[in-house]
């Protein structure tokens, strides 16, 4: 995505200067529902495969939507050289005039650095890696780097010169009043080629939401529009990375200068268009180029993705073209062809860059103008897939919005409470200790009478939060049918499963596969009951066994640690299965009940009793283990407990319990009281 966006801005401004970034956004917006026609069409006609890998693509979907073999055979083969030029060729010009630029502009340049040849073979090997580890390290690599690159290209132009803003709008509006009349051929032809880069209808995003994990099509296809979306913005850093760098002056007049001539095709894509690329990277000509070598690090954290996303889309087009044979034969094809397009850069010089720019625009047009006509045709399945996600109860849990969820979303949730963990298990001087500890206490009206020790014993504010109960504080419900609550905690909700969803508040669900991470365990609590506890700071902070059992395993699902008090769960749409969980399941002669403890902001850590496993660390991995024979666990025993307050969720399997008469939503409960009670006597 990031370079396809990259070079066609570049090529835009070039030929139609810079006020065609606003058609850009405008046709962006129009064009946008192509990709999710295509997606939602891919997606429905998914099937696993015989290894047992879901694929997916717009040549299945043409085969299945329209039963048209040789429509599908035509759509894969206007794919096929696409996916070669712009996945495989086209990036690695990109990083070796990335590098050039970024070292080799600089006086006397620097002979140890890696030419063209070794590049493209680096980047084959670090596309094997990647792709061995299947789609679940190439979605685990692809948001770490996305993180990791967008803040890198943040600190790059800082680094540089920056250019002056009011300068640049006023650019951008100079030209784009001069993009009609007779200008209007250049800008059509800009954003053509623009559109074309950024594989808009080449059915690359498709191939790709065949993986979303969701039973709606629709779902999938709503979330890949918005990539040509995002795609769009890149053509703002662009612009400005455009503005600052050596000798371009203002936008308007460098376009005049050294674009407006270059009307027609070739006089494009001539050799002179690699320096100016290579220009890009060089960004202090009077001191070390730092600027450009972060600049060129990120582009390798943002480009290996978008490589490993061509491999993948072009795999399961060839798939669906002839097999698994062809599938295999045309990655060993993608994977030459990143390293002769090396070898044509050291060899041929910088004409090649021009070439494969120009075979690649043309390449992507004829699969651009495929994936239209395919989306032509099948718009009306997509339609159909849209309204019956509409109009299910599921979408108002996936449509919400979710905007302050993006807004939170900003802040490292899962460092602030590593931090904040690390901060808690400080050590206290003990002249300090009684007084903080005291002070806390009163902040959160903590009874400071129910504490095993004296607050002179509890070392640091983690000791503090993880204290036990004197014996007798909590005494624990002796009647066998009783389920007692597992904390102390206020139920904020309770009720029945309907239709695999769960109420977060007045208006927000949640599914029951996502809440549990899609484990085996689900289909036993549909149409069940649930009841949601919240733990203050002010609460005790271990949980309890609420019935007498046996553990048969845990669930850990990694994730999100956004805050779970009355504003988050009001405001951010399926919280719950957003943030990090850990459930543990439990089986009793009366029914199951899964008890899912769900991580917070500034939780340090979920930790259970009878597992060592540690949540809340820097590499984490979703977990399913399964206990043989089962572990025993007596009612009212330590199961866990939180390093600060959160929520356990309780989930009963349909048709064995009732709530306790005394129950309604709000209610403070103690640990040991009845919460629910057994049918099954």
């Amino acid at each position: 995505m990031i370079p396809g966006a990259f070079l066609g801005t570049l090529l835009a401004v070039l030929i139609a200067g810079p006020g065609v970034v606003v058609w850009i956004w405008i046709v962006s917006f129009f064009i946008s529902p192509v990709h999710f026609v295509l997606s939602t069409a891919a997606h429905r006609s998914r099937k696993r495969t015989s290894s047992g890998s879901i694929s997916g693509s717009v040549p299945d979907a043409v085969r299945q939507l329209t039963r048209s073999r040789w429509l599908s055979i035509l759509s894969a083969l206007f794919f096929i050289p696409a996916a070669l030029l712009a996945g495989a060729a086209l990036p690695v010009l990109f990083l070796s005039g990335g590098v050039s630029g970024a070292f080799a502009f600089r006086p006397g340049g620097d002979p140890l650095l890696p030419g063209p040849t070794a590049i493209s073979i680096l980047v084959a090997m670090g596309l094997v890696w990647i792709t061995a580890g299947g789609i679940r390290r190439i979605g685990l690599y692809s948001k770490f780097t996305f993180y990791g690159g967008v803040l890198l290209l943040l600190i790059s132009f800082l680094l540089g010169p920056l250019p002056e803003m009011g300068i640049i709008w006023e650019d951008i509006w100079r030209s784009f009043q001069d993009s009609g009349g007779s200008s209007l051929p250049a800008t059509i032809l800009g954003l053509t080629i623009y559109m074309a880069l950024t594989e808009t209808g080449s059915g690359k995003a498709a191939a790709i939401s065949a993986a979303i994990r969701t039973d709606h099509p629709a779902k999938a296809g709503l979330s890949m529009q918005l990539t040509l979306l995002l795609e769009s913005a890149v053509s703002i850093m662009t612009l400005l990375f455009l503005a600052s760098i050596s000798g371009a002056g203002h936008l308007y007049d460098w376009y005049t200068t050294s674009g407006a001539a270059r009307q027609g095709f070739a006089q494009i894509f001539e050799p002179s268009l690699f320096d100016l690329f290579r220009a890009f990277f060089f960004r202090a000509p009077q001191s070390a180029n730092v600027s450009g070598m972060v600049f060129l690090a990120a582009s390798f954290l943002l480009i290996i993705p978008g490589i490993t996303a061509w491999w993948y889309s072009l795999y399961h087009n060839a798939l669906s073209l002839g097999g698994r044979k062809v599938s295999v034969a045309f990655s060993l094809i993608f994977f030459f062809t990143i390293v002769l397009t090396g070898l044509a850069l050291d060899f041929l010089g910088p004409q090649v860059f021009s070439w494969t720019l120009a075979g690649t625009v043309l390449a992507l047009m004829v699969a651009s103008l495929s994936g239209a006509i395919a989306a032509l045709i099948m718009m009306r399945a997509s339609r159909n897939e849209l309204n019956f996600f509409l109009e299910s109860r599921e979408a108002k849990a996936a449509l919400a919005g979710d905007f302050f969820l993006i807004l939170i979303s900003v802040l490292p949730q899962n460092l602030i409470s590593k931090v904040f963990g690390w901060f808690s298990l400080i050590p206290f001087p003990g002249p300090l200790r009684r007084p903080l500890i005291r002070a806390f206490a009163s902040a959160y009206k903590i009874n400071l009478e129910e504490a095993e020790k004296g607050l002179e014993e509890y070392p640091s504010l983690n000791a503090f939060f993880i204290r036990r109960l004197k014996e007798g504080v909590r005494p624990i419900d002796a009647d066998p049918r009783s389920i007692v609550s597992p904390v102390d905690a206020r139920a904020s909700r309770f009720g029945k499963i309907s239709e695999g969803l769960l109420i977060q508040t007045k208006g927000i669900y949640y599914t029951l596969k996502d809440l549990l991470g899609g484990s085996e365990e689900t289909e036993h609590y549909m149409d069940g009951q649930y009841m949601v506890l919240y733990l203050s700071p002010q609460d005790y902070h271990r949980m309890h066994s609420p019935v007498e059992c046996k553990i048969q395993g845990f669930n850990y699902a990694p994730g999100k640690l956004f805050p779970v008090n009355d504003i988050a769960v009001e405001g951010l749409h399926g919280l719950f299965p957003k943030n990090e969980r850990l459930t543990s399941f439990l089986l009793t002669p009366r029914g199951r009940i899964a008890m899912i403890k769900v991580g917070a902001t500034n939780v340090g850590k979920i930790r259970v009793t009878y597992d060592s496993i540690r949540t809340n660390r820097f590499f984490r991995k979703k977990r399913d283990i399964q206990y043989n024979p089962a572990l025993e666990m007596a009612k009212g025993a330590e199961i866990g407990r939180f390093e600060m307050g959160s929520t356990v969720i309780l989930l009963f399997e349909r048709n064995t319990i009732e709530f306790a008469p005394h129950m309604y939503e709000g209610i403070k409960v103690k640990l040991g009281e009845p919460i629910a009670y057994f049918l099954r006597k």
